[in-house]
């Protein structure tokens, strides 16, 4: 009989008596209490008893659907000795899960239930079986975990779920023990934000910090805050990553909190003391935020995601403890406080910072690998089609020859020259079939997302052909790496696949038909050999400088992508230093290959995969909110072996892997003439009517006057610019308007001044205007484009002029001197 529940259970404990003396699992728990994400992998623990007198090797088994691949069985084997209780791990992927249609018309995502099982492994007798419920978490949630070991008063993380004006959306709220703490980085991908509120050092196990870290670097958010034992917990790797050292805490009643990039500010009055540690930043740490003249709220970046730390505990910041600043007069007032919570302030910062994406989405990898793999990395070898054109040609030949012979009026000839024309045509096709047949053939697609540190990411899509029926195993080539068929659904509903939790993560009893291929996609962080070591600053040519190659492998058609743009560096041999420049023009738009006059089937194919995964900034309604620039490179190295001991052990290998990695860019030496191409300029525009299209990356037309804003700033901590000066290259048709643009000019110790630069009546074309002086504001340049309709002629002054412009495109270039 089905569980009926009222309440937000995901994967909670599920309890089921022993009976008699057999083994059977005492309960089942999801790390995060109570949410998961469909077509995410998530990690369960399972309480295995057996209280019978001998030993007994089990497995476990947890049942699920997936929306490719059809149902798929996990599995984890174990050895219960007599008398004793054991704790397993086991790493799933859920399917999708159909949402229910509500009476108001509304999708819901209720509880459902998914099946787990024990079975002897020797008899594959049933030892136990039931199910766990599940709540799947809608497109639309923004899910925040947390851990907390100890109970602080006043601490809360229920207002999370509430803050004003919803940074994150609409937030689903888990939590989780120390003990359930996944161990693999995919034991977090539901989660969008981890909350580290108190944890004890000694309990955790490297491996669970290992798994954190590894999933902040594929782009998880990880925000540490303070508690009786910060020190504790803020020291090893995890302070090393976060970039910060407490040292020390003491106990606060009060604080004033100020943004560092601007004017917020607001009061904290707490209801009961809580602890404030006392944060030292380490280099490369952002400080974003400032209590009673000490850090609040600090960040950094790890890998594609990135560490928050926050000097008190997330409960200080609840609602009920905030305040509106009070008079900065030394005057008192009688007027009462407004008790309106800004907090809200920051954690829009922090969902302002979080969304900071890198400008390559690995995410969509699969899908788009998925469909060039065939095209790029290529077969050479027979498939179904050729049985179906040897038995063609033979019907079409006796077909002919029959007809020719009855033309003739020489049917006897038939038993005398189409029988042993039979033969030969039969035999000689399949000798033309024998010769197409080629030895056992790995084609691979890869993508390699790096970190400075020389551990990457990897997402590999490969396919197995072989010339005979073959039964074998995939391997996620990896004991962190997860892995999962990518095959057609017809193909998968014919048996059922099991994916086993050995030392590495197995797809098992995979049967490759003679003549055919099966696919596997493996994912998994490891430790590159070598890694492509960057030595680049701003120069009088732009970004100049070396970039080594360590990885062991020739790298070309190397690239950077920044602000949108893309700029060729050419071949990067390996074990060699190379001189690169990067400066305007970039390569064409969605043109991601340096061949682009004659380039062949494998560019395009490589150019198109780029597209579908280079995404744009992110966030924008903040201001200078372009994401880092990525340097990528083709290598034909394979990084992951996927195939299992049962399979042929000589494969011949063929495919392709992108290396991806931050461009890491150097302080510019003083005194030094400075030109920031137009991508690695942070760019925001703004202005009204909106014409920038942020989801698009492109303007809309308008027929409207108004105005279009830039503003603009070269990479922070690499260069400071005197006598700035910038070069807009801009295309634009508006044959009714006049065009003039503005800038904001003069010494920093004079009168803000927004000076005319230049007119342009009925613009029909590209035009490129100069920018002398340029003041910097608030931590940005900034040009005006203001857009008014023409002045009607003498003779039509009461007709009403009817506008239409657009921008086509524009290209930004910044020059100055160093400091």
């Amino acid at each position: 009989m089905k569980v009926q529940v009222g309440i937000t259970v995901l994967l909670i404990a599920t309890v089921s008596a022993l009976a008699g003396d057999e083994p059977g699992v005492l309960s089942v728990s999801g790390a995060f209490f109570p949410y998961v994400r469909p077509e995410r992998w998530g990690q369960v623990t399972a309480n295995l008893g057996n209280p019978a007198e001998q030993a007994m090797q089990v497995k476990f088994i947890l049942f699920a659907k997936d929306s490719a691949s059809g149902q798929i069985r996990y599995t984890r084997g174990a050895n219960l000795p007599p008398r004793t209780r054991r704790i397993v791990r086991l790493g799933h992927r859920i399917g999708i899960i159909k949402p229910k249609r509500l009476p108001s018309k509304k999708l819901s995502y209720g509880n459902s239930e998914q099946n787990f099982r024990l079975e002897n492994t020797a008899t594959n007798k049933i030892l136990d079986s039931n199910f766990m419920l599940v709540r799947p978490l809608g497109p639309k949630q923004y899910c925040i975990a947390y851990v907390d070991t100890e109970i602080t008063p006043g601490q809360d993380h229920s207002y999370l779920a509430n803050i004003p004006d919803k940074p994150f959306g609409q937030v689903a709220l888990a939590n989780s023990s120390q003990r359930l703490l996944p161990d693999r980085w995919y034991g977090y991908s539901s989660l969008e934000m981890f909350i580290i509120s108190s944890s004890e050092p000694a309990d955790l196990l490297d491996s669970q910090i290992d798994a954190v870290l590894d999933w902040v670097g594929r782009g998880g958010v990880l925000l540490v805050t303070a508690h009786s034992s910060a020190e504790r917990t803020l020291a090893g790797r995890l302070a090393e990553a976060a970039g910060v050292v407490v040292a020390g805490s003491h106990q606060e009643y009060r604080f004033e909190a100020r943004s560092t990039e601007g004017e917020d500010r607001f009061e904290i009055d707490l209801v009961t003391p809580m602890t404030m540690a006392h944060l030292c930043p380490m280099s490369g740490t952002k400080v974003l935020w400032e209590a009673n003249g000490m850090p609040l709220l600090t960040s950094r970046r790890f890998g594609s995601g990135v560490i928050f730390t926050l000097s008190v505990p997330v409960g200080a910041l609840a609602s009920k403890t905030v305040s509106q600043p009070k008079n900065n007069t030394s005057q008192p007032t009688s007027r009462p406080r407004d008790k309106t919570d800004r907090s809200g302030m920051l954690w829009q910062t922090i969902s302002g910072q979080a969304k900071r994406t890198t400008p390559i989405s690995v995410d969509a990898f699969a899908e788009a690998a998925k469909d060039k793999l065939p095209q790029i990395a290529g077969r050479r070898s027979p498939d179904r089609r050729t049985p179906v054109c040897i038995v063609g040609v033979l019907v079409v030949l006796f077909g002919l020859l029959g007809l020719f012979m009855r033309f003739i009026r020489r049917g006897e000839l038939i038993w005398l020259v189409m029988i042993p024309v039979g033969l030969l045509g039969t035999v000689g096709m399949l000798v033309w079939g024998m010769t197409l047949r080629k030895e056992p053939r790995l084609s691979f697609l890869a993508l390699a997302s790096s970190r400075p540190d020389g551990t990457a990411h990897v997402q590999q899509l490969s396919t197995y052909y072989t010339p005979k029926t073959e039964d074998g195993a995939f391997s996620s080539g990896s004991t962190l790496g997860t892995i999962r068929p990518a095959v057609s659904t017809s193909i998968s509903v014919m048996k059922l696949t099991e994916i086993s939790a050995k030392r590495t993560m197995t797809l098992e009893n995979v049967r490759v038909i003679a003549n055919s291929s099966r696919t596997a996609y493996a994912e998994s962080p490891m430790i590159l050999s070598g890694r492509l070591v960057t030595k680049l600053s701003l120069g009088p040519k732009g970004l100049s400088g070396t970039i080594t190659n360590n990885t062991g492998a020739d790298v070309f058609d190397a690239l950077v992508i920044a602000g949108g743009r893309a700029y060729s560096l050419g071949d990067l041999p390996a074990g060699r230093a190379t001189e690169v420049v990067i400066n305007d023009p970039p390569l064409p738009k969605d043109t991601y290959t340096e061949k682009t006059l004659f380039p062949s089937k494998e560019d395009r194919l490589r150019s198109d995969l780029i597209s579908a995964m280079v995404s744009q900034a992110s966030g924008q309604n903040r201001r200078l909110s372009n994401p880092s620039p990525m340097l990528l490179g083709w290598s034909r190295q394979r990084l992951l072996d996927p195939l299992g001991k049962t399979f042929t052990k000589d494969v011949e290998s063929k495919g392709l892997t992108l290396l991806t990695s931050p461009l890491v860019m150097l302080k510019s030496p003083p005194d030094t003439k400075v030109v920031v191409p137009s991508g690695l300029l942070k760019l925001h525009i703004g202005g009204h009517p909106p014409v920038w299209d942020q989801k698009k990356q492109q303007f809309n037309k308008s027929t409207l006057s108004g105005e279009v804003v830039l503003s603009f700033a070269p990479p922070a901590a690499t260069v400071e610019l005197t006598d700035a000066h910038a070069t807009l290259q801009i295309t634009m048709r508006a044959p009714n308007c006049r065009i003039r643009f503005f800038a904001v000019t003069g010494k920093e110790d004079q009168a803000e001044e927004k000076a005319l630069i230049q007119t342009i009546d009925r613009p029909v074309g590209t035009y490129k205007i100069s920018f002398e002086n340029l003041r910097r504001i608030e931590g940005a340049y900034e040009i005006i484009i203001k857009v008014d309709p023409v002045a009607a002629d003498k003779q039509n002054k009461h007709e009403r002029i009817s506008i239409l412009w657009k921008i086509e495109s524009l290209n930004l270039t910044l020059e100055g001197v160093s400091k």
